[in-house]
């Protein structure tokens, strides 16, 4: 009897813990670099180009522009036109997410296209 209490109190002491190291993750994950949309500075997409390097679209009110991000620097690269971006449906929403179906729907899409290129 006295193992079996034990062991409920185990467990229940490990879903907290775990509980709280979810509810960490989220707030840490939401304060990083793009975890939070405003209204006037998006970060669109990133991408490494190096162990501590890389380059980033933003959006800054209508324009959007590359930048260069290293550990120590932030370099403008280029404005780019919007025309010239293929931007996904969550940011021609303002930031809403999108229905798991309609990514899925797209992702497919753009998997087909590729897919029927070769």
């Amino acid at each position: 009897m006295g193992d079996i209490f034990h062991l409920v109190v185990v467990m229940i002491i490990f879903f907290i813990i775990l509980y709280f190291a979810y509810r960490a993750s989220k707030l840490v994950g939401g304060s990083r670099f793009g975890g939070k949309k405003g209204k006037n500075i998006d970060l669109i997409e990133s991408r490494a180009t190096g162990m501590n390097s890389g380059v980033q679209l933003i959006r800054v009110g209508a324009s959007y522009f590359l930048i260069g991000v290293t550990r120590d620097r932030i370099t403008f690269l280029s404005e780019i036109d919007r025309e010239k971006l293929d931007i996904s449906v969550e940011e021609q929403t303002n930031g809403e997410k999108m229905p798991f179906s309609t990514a899925f729907e797209k992702i497919f899409a753009d998997k087909m296209k590729s897919f029927r290129k070769k």
